[in-house]
């Protein structure tokens, strides 16, 4: 996607264990420099409790935003 100059922006969502919420909500949205900053370090899924109502907010990621919304179909194989 980066090599076919589509990406408009990166968002980073990081773990609640990491970066507490600031406000009611336990997403936090943090605008990244570059594609390059996404960490690929695995998830610890041991940290997930379907009794909290943030459930997914013990793992981080991220959002990427498209250029004019497209996402072509051969993207993922290319």
């Amino acid at each position: 996607m980066q090599k076919d100059d589509l990406l408009e922006a990166v968002y980073h969502s990081p773990s609640v264990l990491t970066h507490p919420p600031q406000n009611k909500s336990d997403e936090t949205l943090y605008k990244l420099n570059s594609i390059n900053e996404i960490d690929f370090t695995p998830n610890d899924y041991t940290r997930l409790n379907d009794k909290k109502e943030y459930r997914f907010a013990f793992l981080r990621y991220y959002l990427l935003i498209l250029k004019e919304g497209l996402f072509r179909h051969n993207i993922l194989t290319t």
